[in-house]
Protein backbone atom coordinates (compact mmCIF):
# COMPACT_ATOMS: atom_id res chain seq x y z
CA UNK A 1 0.00 0.00 0.00
CA UNK A 2 1.68 3.43 -1.23
CA UNK A 3 1.54 6.19 1.54
CA UNK A 4 0.95 9.72 -0.04
CA UNK A 5 1.74 13.24 0.89
CA UNK A 6 -0.76 16.10 1.01
CA UNK A 7 0.20 17.53 -2.94
CA UNK A 8 0.15 13.72 -4.24
CA UNK A 9 -3.32 13.47 -3.01
CA UNK A 10 -4.18 16.52 -4.15
CA UNK A 11 -3.01 15.56 -7.63
CA UNK A 12 -4.51 12.45 -7.30
CA UNK A 13 -7.60 13.96 -6.95
CA UNK A 14 -7.07 16.17 -9.90
CA UNK A 15 -6.47 13.58 -11.81
CA UNK A 16 -9.02 11.48 -11.25
CA UNK A 17 -11.34 14.16 -11.70
CA UNK A 18 -9.33 15.75 -15.70
CA UNK A 19 -8.19 12.43 -16.96
CA UNK A 20 -10.18 10.02 -15.69
CA UNK A 21 -13.60 11.96 -15.91
CA UNK A 22 -14.62 10.71 -12.56
CA UNK A 23 -16.20 14.04 -10.94
CA UNK A 24 -15.72 14.50 -7.23
CA UNK A 25 -19.29 14.25 -6.73
CA UNK A 26 -18.90 10.36 -7.82
CA UNK A 27 -15.95 10.66 -4.75
CA UNK A 28 -17.70 12.31 -2.28
CA UNK A 29 -20.54 9.69 -2.75
CA UNK A 30 -18.39 6.80 -2.61
CA UNK A 31 -16.68 8.62 0.82
CA UNK A 32 -19.73 8.54 2.25
CA UNK A 33 -20.74 5.22 1.88
CA UNK A 34 -17.40 4.36 3.15
CA UNK A 35 -17.55 5.84 6.32
CA UNK A 36 -21.66 5.00 6.75
CA UNK A 37 -19.86 1.30 7.61
CA UNK A 38 -18.73 2.10 10.35
CA UNK A 39 -21.85 4.05 11.61
CA UNK A 40 -24.17 1.53 13.53
CA UNK A 41 -27.58 1.50 12.90
CA UNK A 42 -29.70 2.01 15.63
CA UNK A 43 -31.89 4.80 17.51
CA UNK A 44 -29.91 6.92 19.00
CA UNK A 45 -29.09 9.96 16.99
CA UNK A 46 -25.75 10.92 15.30
CA UNK A 47 -24.40 14.23 14.87
CA UNK A 48 -21.84 15.31 11.73
CA UNK A 49 -20.01 17.61 12.42
CA UNK A 50 -18.44 19.81 8.81
CA UNK A 51 -16.46 22.42 7.68
CA UNK A 52 -16.54 24.51 4.65
CA UNK A 53 -14.52 22.51 2.42
CA UNK A 54 -14.37 19.31 0.70
CA UNK A 55 -14.14 17.33 3.62
CA UNK A 56 -17.86 19.39 5.14
CA UNK A 57 -18.92 17.51 1.65
CA UNK A 58 -18.02 14.55 2.27
CA UNK A 59 -19.83 15.05 6.04
CA UNK A 60 -22.99 16.09 4.25
CA UNK A 61 -22.91 13.44 2.26
CA UNK A 62 -22.29 11.07 5.00
CA UNK A 63 -25.21 13.28 6.58
CA UNK A 64 -27.85 12.28 3.70
CA UNK A 65 -26.82 8.88 3.60
CA UNK A 66 -28.00 8.22 7.43
CA UNK A 67 -31.27 10.14 6.81
CA UNK A 68 -31.95 7.99 4.11
CA UNK A 69 -30.76 4.93 5.99
CA UNK A 70 -33.50 5.97 8.08
CA UNK A 71 -31.25 6.95 11.11
CA UNK A 72 -31.19 10.36 13.47
CA UNK A 73 -28.44 12.54 12.39
CA UNK A 74 -27.65 16.14 12.93
CA UNK A 75 -25.95 18.46 11.37
CA UNK A 76 -23.22 20.74 12.89
CA UNK A 77 -21.83 23.29 10.51
CA UNK A 78 -17.94 25.49 11.36
CA UNK A 79 -19.58 28.38 9.80
CA UNK A 80 -21.97 31.27 10.63
CA UNK A 81 -24.16 30.47 7.98
CA UNK A 82 -24.44 28.74 4.25
CA UNK A 83 -23.40 32.12 2.81
CA UNK A 84 -19.49 30.79 3.69
CA UNK A 85 -20.04 27.33 2.09
CA UNK A 86 -17.96 26.56 -1.06
CA UNK A 87 -17.66 24.79 -4.38
CA UNK A 88 -18.41 21.12 -3.56
CA UNK A 89 -19.04 21.70 -0.06
CA UNK A 90 -21.95 24.05 -0.76
CA UNK A 91 -23.34 21.37 -3.67
CA UNK A 92 -23.52 18.81 -1.17
CA UNK A 93 -24.76 20.96 1.66
CA UNK A 94 -27.76 21.62 -0.78
CA UNK A 95 -28.72 18.10 -1.34
CA UNK A 96 -29.54 17.51 2.09
CA UNK A 97 -33.36 16.49 2.67
CA UNK A 98 -35.57 18.92 4.13
CA UNK A 99 -36.40 17.96 8.25
CA UNK A 100 -32.43 16.99 9.14
CA UNK A 101 -32.05 19.42 12.06
CA UNK A 102 -29.01 22.15 11.20
CA UNK A 103 -26.93 24.30 13.55
CA UNK A 104 -24.56 26.99 11.88
CA UNK A 105 -21.72 28.12 14.25
CA UNK A 106 -23.33 26.80 17.03
CA UNK A 107 -21.79 23.32 19.28
CA UNK A 108 -23.23 23.04 22.70
CA UNK A 109 -25.66 20.46 22.03
CA UNK A 110 -22.85 18.38 21.12
CA UNK A 111 -21.85 18.31 24.77
CA UNK A 112 -25.03 16.34 25.64
CA UNK A 113 -24.75 12.42 26.31
CA UNK A 114 -28.15 11.74 23.21
CA UNK A 115 -25.23 11.16 20.73
CA UNK A 116 -24.23 7.56 19.49
CA UNK A 117 -21.55 8.80 17.32
CA UNK A 118 -19.89 12.26 15.92
CA UNK A 119 -18.45 12.49 12.51
CA UNK A 120 -15.48 14.74 12.07
CA UNK A 121 -15.87 16.37 8.97
CA UNK A 122 -14.28 19.65 9.66
CA UNK A 123 -10.83 20.16 7.82
CA UNK A 124 -9.60 18.05 5.33
CA UNK A 125 -6.24 17.49 4.29
CA UNK A 126 -5.21 20.60 2.55
CA UNK A 127 -5.72 22.26 6.35
CA UNK A 128 -1.95 23.88 7.35
CA UNK A 129 -1.59 25.60 10.96
CA UNK A 130 -3.60 25.92 14.08
CA UNK A 131 -7.32 25.71 13.61
CA UNK A 132 -9.37 28.72 14.34
CA UNK A 133 -12.27 30.56 14.81
CA UNK A 134 -15.14 28.74 14.62
CA UNK A 135 -13.50 25.26 13.46
CA UNK A 136 -11.30 25.44 16.73
CA UNK A 137 -14.61 25.82 18.43
CA UNK A 138 -16.08 22.84 16.29
CA UNK A 139 -13.31 20.38 17.27
CA UNK A 140 -13.11 21.36 20.77
CA UNK A 141 -16.92 20.28 20.81
CA UNK A 142 -16.27 16.95 19.20
CA UNK A 143 -13.72 16.08 21.82
CA UNK A 144 -15.80 16.91 24.52
CA UNK A 145 -18.15 14.53 23.51
CA UNK A 146 -18.53 10.94 24.98
CA UNK A 147 -19.90 9.78 21.70
CA UNK A 148 -16.99 7.38 19.23
CA UNK A 149 -15.77 9.69 17.16
CA UNK A 150 -14.95 8.81 13.12
CA UNK A 151 -12.91 11.65 11.35
CA UNK A 152 -12.99 11.65 7.71
CA UNK A 153 -9.68 11.01 6.01
CA UNK A 154 -7.80 12.76 8.42
CA UNK A 155 -8.65 13.94 12.23
CA UNK A 156 -9.08 17.49 12.26
CA UNK A 157 -6.58 19.91 13.26
CA UNK A 158 -3.57 17.44 12.17
CA UNK A 159 -1.21 18.20 9.72
CA UNK A 160 -1.55 15.34 6.62
CA UNK A 161 2.23 15.65 6.07
CA UNK A 162 3.75 15.79 9.54
CA UNK A 163 1.41 14.63 11.94
CA UNK A 164 1.81 17.66 13.80
CA UNK A 165 -1.16 19.71 15.92
CA UNK A 166 -0.10 23.08 15.92
CA UNK A 167 -3.47 23.79 17.77
CA UNK A 168 -6.54 22.02 18.53
CA UNK A 169 -7.01 18.33 16.93
CA UNK A 170 -9.92 15.60 17.15
CA UNK A 171 -8.92 12.58 18.87
CA UNK A 172 -10.58 10.16 16.70
CA UNK A 173 -11.50 6.97 17.73
CA UNK A 174 -11.42 5.40 13.92
CA UNK A 175 -10.10 7.19 10.87
CA UNK A 176 -11.15 6.95 7.54
CA UNK A 177 -8.77 7.18 5.05
CA UNK A 178 -9.68 8.12 1.60
CA UNK A 179 -8.26 6.90 -1.53
CA UNK A 180 -4.60 6.13 0.12
CA UNK A 181 -2.72 6.00 3.65
CA UNK A 182 -0.92 9.18 4.79
CA UNK A 183 1.84 10.48 6.36
CA UNK A 184 0.13 11.20 9.03
CA UNK A 185 -0.50 8.38 10.49
CA UNK A 186 2.85 7.07 11.14
CA UNK A 187 4.43 9.99 12.86
CA UNK A 188 3.95 13.01 15.15
CA UNK A 189 0.45 13.36 17.21
CA UNK A 190 -0.88 11.41 13.60
CA UNK A 191 0.03 8.16 15.56
CA UNK A 192 -2.12 8.94 19.03
CA UNK A 193 -4.74 11.19 17.24
CA UNK A 194 -6.57 8.02 16.42
CA UNK A 195 -6.85 4.68 18.00
CA UNK A 196 -7.68 2.54 14.84
CA UNK A 197 -7.79 3.61 11.37
CA UNK A 198 -9.13 1.80 8.19
CA UNK A 199 -8.88 2.44 4.05
CA UNK A 200 -11.48 3.52 1.90
CA UNK A 201 -10.45 3.18 -2.14
CA UNK A 202 -13.51 5.31 -3.24
CA UNK A 203 -13.34 4.06 -6.65
CA UNK A 204 -9.48 5.78 -7.63
CA UNK A 205 -8.57 4.23 -10.98
CA UNK A 206 -5.77 1.15 -9.89
CA UNK A 207 -3.41 3.41 -12.24
CA UNK A 208 -3.55 6.12 -9.31
CA UNK A 209 -3.52 4.17 -6.76
CA UNK A 210 -0.53 1.78 -7.70
CA UNK A 211 1.83 4.82 -8.93
CA UNK A 212 5.09 4.33 -7.28
CA UNK A 213 5.65 7.21 -4.40
CA UNK A 214 7.84 7.96 -1.64
CA UNK A 215 6.85 5.67 0.93
CA UNK A 216 4.56 2.19 0.89
CA UNK A 217 2.94 0.11 3.96
CA UNK A 218 5.23 -3.32 3.91
CA UNK A 219 2.58 -6.53 3.86
CA UNK A 220 3.32 -9.98 4.76
CA UNK A 221 3.01 -11.25 1.13
CA UNK A 222 5.75 -9.02 0.47
CA UNK A 223 7.89 -9.88 3.01
CA UNK A 224 6.87 -13.68 2.84
CA UNK A 225 8.18 -14.16 -0.99
CA UNK A 226 11.45 -12.01 0.31
CA UNK A 227 12.67 -14.29 2.82
CA UNK A 228 15.26 -16.91 2.23
CA UNK A 229 13.87 -20.16 1.95
CA UNK A 230 16.45 -23.18 3.97
CA UNK A 231 17.19 -25.94 0.99
CA UNK A 232 16.21 -29.76 2.93
CA UNK A 233 19.83 -30.54 2.35
CA UNK A 234 21.62 -27.48 4.02
CA UNK A 235 24.13 -27.12 6.49
CA UNK A 236 24.76 -24.89 9.25
CA UNK A 237 27.96 -23.30 7.48
CA UNK A 238 25.07 -22.46 4.55
CA UNK A 239 22.68 -20.94 6.90
CA UNK A 240 25.15 -17.63 7.79
CA UNK A 241 27.57 -16.98 10.64
CA UNK A 242 26.92 -13.98 12.83
CA UNK A 243 29.51 -11.91 14.61
CA UNK A 244 28.16 -10.05 17.66
CA UNK A 245 30.79 -7.93 19.05
CA UNK A 246 27.96 -6.51 21.90
CA UNK A 247 27.82 -6.01 25.60
CA UNK A 248 30.29 -4.38 29.08
CA UNK A 249 30.69 -5.54 32.60
CA UNK A 250 27.30 -3.85 33.03
CA UNK A 251 25.51 -4.29 29.97
CA UNK A 252 25.96 -8.25 29.53
CA UNK A 253 22.55 -9.12 29.10
CA UNK A 254 22.71 -6.84 25.52
CA UNK A 255 25.06 -9.21 23.95
CA UNK A 256 22.75 -12.33 25.20
CA UNK A 257 19.36 -10.71 23.71
CA UNK A 258 20.93 -10.17 20.15
CA UNK A 259 22.76 -13.72 20.31
CA UNK A 260 19.46 -15.27 21.18
CA UNK A 261 17.61 -12.43 18.32
CA UNK A 262 20.38 -14.38 15.94
CA UNK A 263 19.74 -17.75 16.93
CA UNK A 264 16.31 -17.62 17.07
CA UNK A 265 15.99 -16.20 13.87
CA UNK A 266 17.67 -19.13 11.89
CA UNK A 267 21.43 -18.15 11.93
CA UNK A 268 23.49 -21.24 11.45
CA UNK A 269 26.46 -20.00 14.03
CA UNK A 270 26.90 -17.31 16.31
CA UNK A 271 30.05 -15.94 17.89
CA UNK A 272 29.86 -13.72 20.45
CA UNK A 273 32.82 -11.31 20.55
CA UNK A 274 32.91 -9.79 24.06
CA UNK A 275 35.03 -9.18 27.60
CA UNK A 276 35.29 -12.21 29.55
CA UNK A 277 32.37 -11.52 31.92
CA UNK A 278 29.98 -11.05 28.33
CA UNK A 279 31.07 -14.73 26.90
CA UNK A 280 30.35 -16.12 30.49
CA UNK A 281 26.86 -14.94 30.30
CA UNK A 282 26.36 -15.93 26.78
CA UNK A 283 27.58 -19.40 27.37
CA UNK A 284 25.14 -19.98 30.56
CA UNK A 285 22.35 -18.42 28.71
CA UNK A 286 22.77 -19.44 24.89
CA UNK A 287 24.98 -23.06 24.91
CA UNK A 288 24.74 -22.64 21.04
CA UNK A 289 26.35 -19.68 20.85
CA UNK A 290 30.65 -19.59 19.90
CA UNK A 291 32.28 -17.18 22.31
CA UNK A 292 35.57 -15.40 21.82
CA UNK A 293 37.07 -13.25 25.10
CA UNK A 294 38.57 -10.28 23.59
CA UNK A 295 40.83 -8.12 25.60
CA UNK A 296 39.23 -5.91 28.27
CA UNK A 297 40.03 -2.33 29.58
CA UNK A 298 37.87 -0.73 32.36
CA UNK A 299 34.16 -1.46 31.95
CA UNK A 300 34.40 -2.75 28.64
CA UNK A 301 36.72 -3.66 25.09
CA UNK A 302 40.08 -2.79 24.80
CA UNK A 303 41.11 -0.93 21.21
CA UNK A 304 43.99 -3.86 21.03
CA UNK A 305 41.11 -6.03 20.48
CA UNK A 306 40.68 -4.94 17.02
CA UNK A 307 43.67 -7.32 16.18
CA UNK A 308 41.75 -9.98 17.23
CA UNK A 309 38.34 -9.74 15.28
CA UNK A 310 40.24 -8.56 12.66
CA UNK A 311 42.45 -11.24 12.22
CA UNK A 312 38.70 -13.56 11.92
CA UNK A 313 36.96 -12.00 10.04
CA UNK A 314 37.45 -14.48 7.22
CA UNK A 315 34.57 -16.86 9.52
CA UNK A 316 31.74 -14.59 9.30
CA UNK A 317 29.12 -13.45 7.31
CA UNK A 318 27.57 -11.08 8.92
CA UNK A 319 27.95 -8.77 11.62
CA UNK A 320 26.07 -7.01 14.87
CA UNK A 321 28.41 -3.79 16.50
CA UNK A 322 27.29 -2.17 19.18
CA UNK A 323 24.98 -3.20 21.53
CA UNK A 324 25.76 -2.42 25.29
CA UNK A 325 29.88 -1.94 24.38
CA UNK A 326 29.64 1.60 26.45
CA UNK A 327 30.64 5.02 25.34
CA UNK A 328 34.22 5.34 26.38
CA UNK A 329 37.26 6.32 24.44
CA UNK A 330 38.22 2.71 24.12
CA UNK A 331 35.36 1.34 22.70
CA UNK A 332 35.85 4.61 20.19
CA UNK A 333 39.48 3.46 19.37
CA UNK A 334 38.52 -0.46 18.77
CA UNK A 335 35.85 0.26 16.72
CA UNK A 336 37.49 2.56 14.55
CA UNK A 337 40.50 -0.14 14.07
CA UNK A 338 37.97 -3.05 13.14
CA UNK A 339 35.77 -1.43 10.96
CA UNK A 340 39.19 0.50 8.94
CA UNK A 341 38.57 -1.33 5.83
CA UNK A 342 35.79 -3.68 6.98
CA UNK A 343 33.91 -5.77 4.34
CA UNK A 344 31.89 -7.70 6.14
CA UNK A 345 27.88 -6.57 6.42
CA UNK A 346 27.15 -5.60 9.50
CA UNK A 347 24.30 -3.77 11.89
CA UNK A 348 25.38 -1.00 13.51
CA UNK A 349 23.54 -0.51 16.79
CA UNK A 350 23.50 1.62 19.82
CA UNK A 351 27.01 2.34 20.90
CA UNK A 352 28.13 1.72 17.67
CA UNK A 353 25.97 4.71 16.60
CA UNK A 354 27.42 6.68 18.95
CA UNK A 355 30.63 6.22 18.29
CA UNK A 356 29.74 7.63 14.70
CA UNK A 357 28.30 10.57 16.37
CA UNK A 358 31.35 11.33 18.09
CA UNK A 359 33.58 11.13 15.02
CA UNK A 360 34.32 6.91 13.86
CA UNK A 361 34.06 6.61 9.96
CA UNK A 362 31.73 3.99 9.40
CA UNK A 363 32.58 0.64 7.98
CA UNK A 364 33.09 0.73 4.12
CA UNK A 365 30.76 -2.48 4.08
CA UNK A 366 27.28 -2.89 3.55
CA UNK A 367 25.73 -1.62 6.66
CA UNK A 368 22.11 -0.93 8.90
CA UNK A 369 21.71 1.36 11.01
CA UNK A 370 19.43 1.24 13.48
CA UNK A 371 18.68 4.32 15.65
CA UNK A 372 16.25 5.13 18.00
CA UNK A 373 14.89 8.69 17.91
CA UNK A 374 17.66 9.95 20.17
CA UNK A 375 20.21 8.30 18.76
CA UNK A 376 18.67 9.92 15.23
CA UNK A 377 18.59 12.96 16.77
CA UNK A 378 22.07 12.44 17.59
CA UNK A 379 23.50 11.63 14.12
CA UNK A 380 21.62 14.35 12.63
CA UNK A 381 23.02 17.12 15.21
CA UNK A 382 18.89 17.68 15.92
CA UNK A 383 16.71 16.54 18.86
CA UNK A 384 14.68 13.33 19.57
CA UNK A 385 11.25 15.59 19.48
CA UNK A 386 12.58 17.06 16.06
CA UNK A 387 13.20 13.33 15.05
CA UNK A 388 9.73 12.58 15.86
CA UNK A 389 8.22 15.55 14.16
CA UNK A 390 8.75 14.19 11.05
CA UNK A 391 10.14 10.96 10.93
CA UNK A 392 9.84 10.38 6.74
CA UNK A 393 12.46 13.70 6.92
CA UNK A 394 14.92 12.67 9.09
CA UNK A 395 15.45 9.60 7.82
CA UNK A 396 15.44 10.80 4.14
CA UNK A 397 18.65 12.75 5.54
CA UNK A 398 20.41 9.83 7.59
CA UNK A 399 20.05 7.86 4.21
CA UNK A 400 21.40 10.73 2.48
CA UNK A 401 24.51 11.59 4.93
CA UNK A 402 25.42 8.28 5.24
CA UNK A 403 24.20 6.56 2.23
CA UNK A 404 23.54 3.47 3.73
CA UNK A 405 20.22 1.46 4.57
CA UNK A 406 18.67 2.65 8.20
CA UNK A 407 16.27 1.33 10.28
CA UNK A 408 14.28 4.46 12.16
CA UNK A 409 12.83 2.31 15.42
CA UNK A 410 9.78 3.39 17.35
CA UNK A 411 6.34 2.59 16.62
CA UNK A 412 5.64 1.53 12.85
CA UNK A 413 9.47 1.42 12.60
CA UNK A 414 10.81 2.80 9.34
CA UNK A 415 13.32 1.24 6.71
CA UNK A 416 14.75 3.77 4.09
CA UNK A 417 17.80 3.06 1.60
CA UNK A 418 19.71 5.55 -0.73
CA UNK A 419 17.33 5.78 -4.02
CA UNK A 420 14.29 3.58 -2.70
CA UNK A 421 10.99 4.37 -1.69
CA UNK A 422 10.42 4.46 2.52
CA UNK A 423 9.14 1.50 4.11
CA UNK A 424 6.67 1.37 7.27
CA UNK A 425 6.25 -1.50 9.05
CA UNK A 426 2.96 -2.25 10.61
CA UNK A 427 3.66 -5.12 12.84
CA UNK A 428 4.20 -4.40 17.00
CA UNK A 429 2.58 -3.58 19.92
CA UNK A 430 3.20 -0.33 22.59
CA UNK A 431 4.15 -3.59 24.81
CA UNK A 432 7.79 -3.56 23.00
CA UNK A 433 8.13 -0.43 24.31
CA UNK A 434 10.98 -2.32 26.76
CA UNK A 435 14.27 -3.22 27.34
CA UNK A 436 16.20 -5.09 24.92
CA UNK A 437 13.93 -5.23 22.43
CA UNK A 438 16.26 -3.72 20.12
CA UNK A 439 19.15 -5.95 20.85
CA UNK A 440 16.94 -8.98 19.60
CA UNK A 441 16.19 -6.78 16.15
CA UNK A 442 20.02 -6.53 15.49
CA UNK A 443 20.23 -10.33 15.70
CA UNK A 444 17.44 -11.03 13.21
CA UNK A 445 18.94 -8.49 10.93
CA UNK A 446 22.34 -9.86 11.17
CA UNK A 447 20.86 -13.05 10.31
CA UNK A 448 19.21 -12.02 7.31
CA UNK A 449 22.44 -10.20 6.05
CA UNK A 450 24.88 -13.09 6.93
CA UNK A 451 22.35 -15.23 4.70
CA UNK A 452 23.36 -13.01 1.99
CA UNK A 453 19.98 -10.87 1.92
CA UNK A 454 20.41 -7.36 0.33
CA UNK A 455 20.58 -4.74 3.45
CA UNK A 456 17.74 -3.36 1.56
CA UNK A 457 15.36 -6.46 1.81
CA UNK A 458 16.73 -7.51 4.61
CA UNK A 459 15.95 -4.42 6.90
CA UNK A 460 12.49 -4.31 5.85
CA UNK A 461 11.92 -7.68 6.08
CA UNK A 462 13.59 -8.05 10.15
CA UNK A 463 11.12 -4.79 11.19
CA UNK A 464 8.02 -6.89 10.08
CA UNK A 465 9.21 -10.37 11.24
CA UNK A 466 10.15 -8.70 14.50
CA UNK A 467 7.27 -6.48 15.05
CA UNK A 468 5.25 -9.86 14.48
CA UNK A 469 6.83 -11.79 16.85
CA UNK A 470 5.74 -9.14 19.62
CA UNK A 471 2.23 -9.22 18.55
CA UNK A 472 2.54 -13.00 18.88
CA UNK A 473 3.52 -12.25 22.69
CA UNK A 474 0.73 -10.00 22.94
CA UNK A 475 -2.20 -12.64 21.95
CA UNK A 476 -0.50 -15.43 24.31
CA UNK A 477 0.28 -12.80 27.36
CA UNK A 478 -1.45 -9.84 27.11
CA UNK A 479 -0.74 -6.33 26.35
CA UNK A 480 2.55 -5.61 28.06
CA UNK A 481 4.83 -7.32 30.54
CA UNK A 482 6.24 -9.66 27.78
CA UNK A 483 10.34 -9.48 27.57
CA UNK A 484 12.59 -9.26 24.84
CA UNK A 485 13.52 -12.65 25.68
CA UNK A 486 9.97 -13.76 25.32
CA UNK A 487 9.73 -11.94 21.74
CA UNK A 488 13.04 -13.69 20.71
CA UNK A 489 11.53 -17.24 22.06
CA UNK A 490 8.44 -16.34 19.34
CA UNK A 491 10.61 -15.68 16.27
CA UNK A 492 10.12 -19.27 15.39
CA UNK A 493 6.68 -18.88 15.79
CA UNK A 494 6.47 -15.61 13.44
CA UNK A 495 8.87 -16.84 10.59
CA UNK A 496 6.11 -20.02 10.31
CA UNK A 497 3.23 -17.70 9.48
CA UNK A 498 5.73 -15.60 7.03
CA UNK A 499 6.57 -18.26 5.19
CA UNK A 500 4.43 -19.48 1.79
CA UNK A 501 3.11 -22.53 1.76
Amino acid sequence: MWIATRAECQEMDRRATEEFGIPVATLMESAGEAVLQYVSENTRPVAVVCGVGHNGGDGFVVARLLAERGDQVTVFVAAESPDRLKGEGLARFNELPAGIPIHFGEFSQLTDERWDTVVDAILGIGAEGAPRGLAKAAIEAVNSCSATRISIDVPSGIDCDTGQAAGAWVRADETILLGLAKQFVFQGNGITAMRHWSLAPIGFPTKLLTQVRGAYLTDLSEVSEQLPIRRFDSHKGENGHVLIVAGSQSMRGAAVLAAMGAVRSGAGLVTVAGIPAVCDSVACHLPECLTMALPQSGDGIAPVAAQLIRANKGKWTGAVFGPGLGQSDNVRQFLAGVWDGWDIPSVIDADALNAVCEGVSLAPAPCILTPHPGEMGRLLRTSAQDVQSNRFTAIRQACEQFGKPVVLKGAYSLAATPGHPISVNPTGNPGMAAAGMGDVLCGVLATLLAQQLDPRIAAECATFWHGHAGDLCVEEQGDFGYTASDLARKLPDARATLTPA
